[in-house]
């Protein structure tokens, strides 16, 4: 069954049109309208999306801060525990 504008129909009622040439003005109306009601529906996705974006960049940007600590953490336990190893080995 297709859709129609409730609205509408009562507008093209009042304004003295026939049952029929109402109910299929509203209906093409309806139909006409579909897309716009799709591309909002888009929209409101897309806008989702990308609150779910900048969520994923915070924890990347998180994550880096782990991995930059982290490095250096690294560099000082070869600091103090293989850099003296390797003088000992090669001093003898």
């Amino acid at each position: 069954m297709a859709t129609i504008i409730a609205e509408v129909y009562d507008a093209f009622r009042s304004a003295s049109a026939e049952e029929r040439e109402a109910r299929n003005a509203a209906q093409a109306l309806s139909e006409s309208l579909a897309p716009h009601e799709d591309i909002q529906n888009l929209k409101g996705d897309l806008d989702k999306l990308g609150e779910r974006i900048d969520k994923l960049d915070d924890r990347v940007a998180s994550l880096a801060v782990v991995v930059k600590t982290q490095t250096w953490m690294l560099g000082l336990v070869v600091l103090v525990v293989v850099v003296p190893q390797l003088v000992t080995w090669f001093s003898t």
